[in-house]
């Protein structure tokens, strides 16, 4: 069961590192050849400027991935998502259940997006910088995400793992919050159920 103040408004979350559990950086264990290359790299990726195919031969051609081990594809992925925080699927389908807009809003790629899809999350619409050519901290990111849910302000709840993301949605007028650690979802109803009275059971 879910108690909410009735008050019309939409709880914004980031994916990772908030409801998703993050692997160590990429950069720490594909060994580059050149760091800034393939900062780069992951950066045009998530801004949806590179199709899979050459991204991935591009990061083949910068890293020191042994051709013989485990296929890159799938060490991008499983190295860096390892799993949906425990009790994440369960909170975002009982906020949807009461009647609250939930969105996410995510700093990702397309290679990683298709693994996600798989955990099911529960949500109405999802923000994600590879499809909008833009990426937090960005304010144009957080205007889009105004502009196309037709919400503003105080209307927004929002959780990020970065303090830069939270500060940008700050001075947005948005209800932002930081959630760090290995619990974000306990943190997270704490937060909702002191600040907004939503309580999640």
């Amino acid at each position: 069961m879910m108690k909410i103040n009735k008050k019309k408004r939409a709880i914004c979350f980031d994916v990772g590192g908030v409801l998703v559990e993050l692997g160590p950086p990429i950069s720490s264990w594909l060994a580059p050849l050149d760091k800034s290359k393939l900062e780069k790299l992951l950066n045009s990726y998530s801004l949806g400027e590179l199709a899979p195919e050459l991204f991935f031969a591009e990061l083949k051609k910068i890293s020191g991935h042994p051709d013989n081990s485990i296929p890159i594809e799938k060490w991008f992925v499983e190295r860096r998502l390892i799993s949906p925080f425990s009790g994440a699927s369960a909170m975002l389908s009982k906020l949807l259940e009461a009647g609250i807009e939930v969105f996410l809003f995510s700093n990702t790629n397309e290679t990683h997006w298709d693994f996600i899809r798989t955990f099911s999350f529960a949500y109405d619409h999802a923000f994600l910088s590879f499809m909008m050519k833009k990426k937090k901290p960005d304010p144009d990111s957080f205007k889009e995400v105004e502009r196309v849910t037709g919400l503003a302000g105080k209307e927004i709840i929002f959780f990020d793992d970065s303090t830069t993301n939270v500060l940008i949605a700050n001075s947005c007028g948005w209800s932002a919050h930081l959630v760090t650690g290995e619990s974000p979802i306990n943190d997270i109803s704490e937060i909702l159920r002191l600040n907004y009275q939503i309580e999640i059971h």
